[in-house]
C-alpha cells in the first residue's frame, strides 16, 4: 500500500503537477499538494541525492534516474521512520481527495513524458469510521430547553465549518446524559463517525489528562496504528486534522474538559462536523472562538422525582410521595445524587424511601449516604463526594481557602465582602477567588456580585474544612461575625435613626457604607439582600457559643424585621438570642427582644404566643434600672392589649408616656403619643386621636421622616373615619408615596388599602382598583400575609 502511494506520488510529481498546480487548479488542491511536497522535502533534507532528485522532478522533468532515487529514498524512510510513513500516507490521501474532487485534473499529470493520466480512480471507502458513543440507556427527564438548544446548534447550518457547543454545569449535573440523548436523536446526521474522548477518565488513569493523551485516543479511533502515532503534540494534531479531511461530517464529543487546548487539538477538518464539549469550567477562550454555551443546572422537583422513580421503581415513589420529595430536596435536584439515591433503593429492597430520607436528613452523613457500597473497591468514583473532590483538587490555594470557609460558616450565598471576611484577604483577592470557584461551577452566580453554593457542595466544603483546618473554623467565624455585625449595625442606624433605643447593640466599626442621601432605602435593600446570610451567621454563632454576637446581630436585624416582617426569621433569631442573653443575665436584652417579638406573633394572629413574649419582657424589666427601656416595653404591651382590651391598652400607653416624659425621652414620648392616638381612633375618640397624632407628627416630621410618615398615614386614616376626605386623601397619598420610595412595603400596603377605601367612598371604582392592584403587587413581591385578602378584593372589582 505504501509503495503504491510512493509510486503514484513520484509519477504525479514528474508529470508536472508541482509546476502547473496554479493553472486552473483550485486553491484546496494546490494547498494539499504543496503540503505534501513540503513535508517530503523537509524529511529528505539529510539525503542530498534524494533532495536533488526531488528538485529535478519538481521542475516537471521526466528523469527516470531521479524517479528511481526518490522512490528508493521514500521506501527506505518507511522502515526507518514509521511516523513519517503515516504522515506521508495521510497527506497523500488528502491530496488525492482534492485531486479527485477536480475530476483527476485532466492533462496535468504526465507519466514517462508521453502518457497522459486524466482520471484518478474513485477514492476507496474511508477505512476507519468510528462509532464510539454509547447508546442512550434509560429514560430522559426534563432538559427540554437544553435539549432543544443542543438540537438547534447541531442541526443548524454547518456548511461553513465546524460547530462547537459547550455544556457547562457543576459535577454531577447530568451533562453527559444530555449529550447521550442528543446523540441518540441526531447521531445519524454525522455519517463520518463519532469520536469520544473522556478527559476525566484519562486524568484518573494518569493524573494529568494531557492534551496528547486525548489526541492519541482520537487518532486511534480514526484508524491510525499505534506504531505510527507521532511523539509530539504538534504532529499529532496535524495528523488528526489530515486524517479527518475529506470525510463526511463527524461528531466529536469531549467529556471532562478542563483546558481549551484539549478542544483545539481535536477540531476535525471534515466540513459540517460538530464538537460537543462537557465541562465544569467556563472556558471563555472557547466562547471567543465561537463555542455556543448551554447551562446544565439542577433538575426541578417534578423531574427529579421522576428520575428517582425511574431508578428504583414508580411503585416505591408513589407509595410514599412525601418521603420521595424529601429525598429530592436533600439531593438538591443534582442528577448524579438522585441516581445514586435511586441505585441504593434499587439494590436494597429492605431500604424504604422514608429510611433513605431519614439518612439524608443527617447532614453529617449525607455525602456518605449518597454513595453505593462496593463501588470504591472497583476503582470507580463512588458518588457525588468523589466528583466534588476532583474539582476541589484542581483549585488554586486562595480558591480552596474560600471554598472551605464558605462551607465552615454555612453561608447561604457569598459576596465579595463576605469572601474577604472568610479568607482574611483584601477585596480584589477575595473577588478573584470567588470568580475561580464560579468558573469551576462550584459556586453559582445568583445575582450581580452574589454567588450561591449548592447544598451538597457546601457539605463537601465543610468536610474539607474540618479535615484540613480543624482549628481554623473559629477564626473564620470570628472574622465573618465581625464583618456582619459592622454591616448590620450601620444598616440599623441608617434605617431606624441614630436616636433609636438601643440596648446590647454592638458599635459598628469602619466607615459607614450608607452615608449617602438615600441611606435609609439603600440600607434596607442591602439588609434585605443579606437576610439569609445574616440568619445563617446568627445560627452558626449561637451553635459556636458566641453569645454576645448572637444577640447583637439579632438586635440589629430588628431594623429589617420591623419594616419587612420576615416572621420566621424574626422568631428564630429572637429565640437564639434570648437564650444567649439569659446565660449572661442580660435582662435588658431579653426585655428588648421579647417585647419586639410579640409584634411578630400578633402579625401571625397567634395572640397566646404574643402574650408569652410580652410577659417575658415585663418580667425582665423588673430586673433593670432603665426607664426608657421600661417605657418601651409598656408601649409594646399596649400594642398587644389593643388586640384584647383597648381600655387596658390605653392605660399601658399612658404609663409608657409618663415614663418617657419623666426620663426626658421626647422621641419615646412622641412615639407613644402616636400609638395612643391610633388606639383612640380605633375606639372612636376622633378628637383625642387627631390631637395626639398631630402632636406626634409635629415633633417627628423634621427628626424622623420614617415615623413621621407613619403618623401622616394614621392622621389620614383618622380623617377618613371623621369624614374629612380631602385632607385624608392628601395625608394618605403622601404617606403611601413615601413608603413606596423607601421600600417600606409593610407600611405601603395598608396605606394603599386606605386609599382604596377612600376611592370607594368617592365612587371612584377605577381608583379603587388601581390602589388594590398596587397593594397586591407589593404584597406578592414581599411574600406577605395579605395576598389572598387583596386578591379577593381585586376580583370583586373586575
Amino acid at each position: 500500500m505504501y509503495s503504491e502511494m510512493v509510486e503514484a506520488f513520484v509519477a504525479a510529481l514528474s508529470g508536472g503537477l508541482a509546476t502547473r498546480a496554479g493553472e486552473g487548479v483550485a486553491a484546496a488542491t494546490a494547498n494539499a499538494w504543496s503540503s505534501l511536497v513540503r513535508s517530503v522535502r523537509h524529511r529528505l533534507g539529510a539525503d542530498p541525492d534524494a533532495s536533488n532528485a526531488l528538485a529535478v522532478l519538481e521542475q516537471g522533468t521526466p528523469d527516470q534516474d531521479a524517479r528511481t532515487t526518490l522512490v528508493t529514498a521514500l521506501l527506505r524512510l518507511a522502515t526507518e521512520d514509521p511516523v513519517f510513513a503515516e504522515q506521508f500516507r495521510n497527506l497523500w490521501q488528502r491530496a488525492r481527495v482534492e485531486i479527485h474532487a477536480e475530476g483527476g485534473i485532466a492533462g496535468l499529470i504526465r507519466v514517462d513524458g508521453d502518457m497522459t493520466v486524466n482520471n484518478y480512480p474513485p477514492l476507496p471507502a474511508e477505512e476507519a469510521v468510528p462509532w464510539q458513543l454509547r447508546a442512550f440507556v434509560g429514560s430522559f427527564f426534563n432538559r427540554v430547553t437544553e435539549l432543544a438548544a443542543l438540537r438547534r446548534f447541531l442541526t443548524g447550518d454547518r456548511s461553513a465549518g465546524v460547530t462547537m457547543v459547550m455544556l457547562i454545569g457543576m459535577p454531577g449535573a447530568g451533562k453527559r446524559a444530555l449529550v447521550a440523548r442528543a446523540v441518540a436523536l441526531l447521531g445519524d446526521r454525522f455519517p463520518g463517525g463519532h469520536v469520544h474522548v473522556d478527559f476525566a477518565t484519562l486524568a484518573g488513569r494518569s493524573g494529568g489528562a494531557a492534551v496528547s493523551e486525548g489526541t492519541a485516543k482520537a487518532l486511534r479511533a480514526v484508524g491510525v496504528d499505534e506504531r505510527f502515532l507521532p511523539a509530539s503534540l504538534v504532529d499529532q494534531v496535524e495528523l488528526f486534522r489530515g486524517r479527518t479531511a475529506g470525510r463526511k461530517p463527524m461528531l466529536i464529543v469531549l467529556d471532562g474538559v478542563t483546558d481549551p487546548a484539549q478542544v483545539r487539538a481535536l477540531i476535525p477538518s471534515a466540513a459540517g462536523s460538530a464538537v460537543v464539549v462537557t465541562t465544569e469550567y467556563r472556558l471563555a477562550d472557547l466562547v471567543k472562538e465561537g463555542a455556543r454555551v448551554i447551562e446544565v443546572k439542577a433538575l426541578p422537583d417534578r423531574e427529579a422525582v421522576a428520575l428517582l422513580a425511574e431508578m428504583c421503581g414508580d411503585d416505591r415513589v408513589s407509595g410514599d410521595p412525601a418521603s420521595a420529595e424529601e429525598v429530592v430536596r436533600r439531593c438538591g435536584g443534582l442528577a448524579e445524587a438522585l441516581r445514586v439515591a435511586g441505585s441504593r433503593l434499587a439494590l436494597d429492597s429492605t431500604l424504604t424511601v422514608a429510611d433513605l430520607a431519614e439518612e439524608l436528613a443527617d447532614e453529617g452523613r449525607r455525602l456518605d449516604t449518597l454513595s453505593v457500597p462496593g463501588w470504591a473497591a472497583t476503582g470507580v468514583a463512588d458518588g457525588v463526594a468523589a466528583a466534588f473532590a476532583v474539582s476541589y483538587g484542581r483549585l488554586p490555594g486562595e480558591a480552596r481557602q474560600l471554598y472551605r470557609g464558605v462551607g465552615a460558616v454555612e453561608l447561604d450565598d457569598c459576596t465579595g465582602a463576605l469572601a474577604a471576611a472568610v479568607t482574611g484577604t483584601d477585596g480584589p483577592a477575595a473577588t478573584r477567588a470567588l470568580e475561580t470557584l464560579a468558573n469551576a461551577s462550584l459556586l453559582e452566580r445568583s445575582g450581580r456580585g452574589r454567588y450561591r453554593m449548592h447544598p451538597l457542595v457546601r457539605l463537601h466544603a465543610a468536610r474539607q474544612a474540618a479535615v484540613e483546618e480543624p482549628d481554623g473554623r473559629a477564626a473564620v467565624l470570628r472574622r465573618v461575625v465581625e464583618s456582619c455585625l459592622s454591616f448590620a449595625g450601620w444598616a440599623d442606624r441608617a434605617i431606624m435613626g441614630d436616636d433609636r433605643l438601643r440596648v446590647g447593640h454592638a458599635e459598628p466599626l469602619g466607615p459607614d457604607p450608607f452615608a449617602g442621601a438615600d441611606r435609609r432605602r439603600s440600607a434596607l435593600a442591602a439588609l434585605a439582600a443579606e437576610r439569609a446570610n445574616l440568619l445563617a451567621v446568627v445560627r452558626t454563632a449561637a451553635d459556636a457559643g458566641m453569645d454576645e454576637p448572637t444577640w447583637q446581630l439579632a438586635l440589629a436585624l430588628t431594623a429589617l424585621y420591623l419594616n419587612h416582617r420576615h416572621h420566621p426569621d424574626w422568631i428564630e433569631t429572637t429565640r437564639l438570642a434570648v437564650r444567649a442573653a439569659r446565660r449572661h443575665g442580660r435582662y435588658d436584652v431579653v426585655a428588648r427582644l421579647t417585647s419586639m417579638a410579640s409584634r411578630a406573633y400578633q402579625d401571625l394572629g397567634d395572640l397566646p404566643a404574643a402574650r408569652v413574649q410580652i410577659e417575658a419582657a415585663l418580667e425582665a424589666v423588673t430586673h433593670v434600672d432603665h426607664p426608657e427601656l421600661v417605657a418601651s416595653v409598656f408601649e409594646m404591651y399596649g400594642r398587644y392589649l389593643e388586640n384584647v382590651d383597648r381600655v387596658e391598652a390605653e392605660a399601658a400607653y399612658r404609663k409608657a408616656l409618663a415614663l418617657n416624659i419623666e426620663a426626658g425621652q421626647w422621641r419615646g414620648a412622641a412615639l407613644v403619643r402616636y400609638f395612643l392616638g391610633v388606639c383612640l381612633d380605633a375606639m372612636g375618640r376622633r378628637g383625642d386621636a387627631l390631637a395626639l397624632l398631630t402632636e406626634a407628627y409635629d415633633w417627628l416630621h423634621d427628626r424622623d421622616d420614617r415615623m413621621a410618615a407613619r403618623c401622616r398615614y394614621s392622621l389620614g386614616l383618622a380623617r377618613l373615619h371623621d369624614g374629612d376626605l380631602a385632607q385624608a386623601s392628601r395625608d394618605l397619598r403622601a404617606a403611601a408615596d413615601y413608603f413606596a420610595g423607601q421600600g417600606l412595603w409593610h407600611y405601603e400596603v395598608p396605606a394603599r388599602e386606605a386609599l382604596a377605601d377612600l376611592a370607594e367612598r368617592l365612587g371612584d371604582r377605577d381608583g379603587e382598583r388601581r390602589e388594590v392592584h398596587r397593594a397586591l403587587e407589593v404584597e406578592q413581591a414581599a411574600g406577605g400575609l395579605r395576598v389572598e385578602r387583596l386578591r379577593g378584593r381585586l376580583d370583586r372589582l373586575r
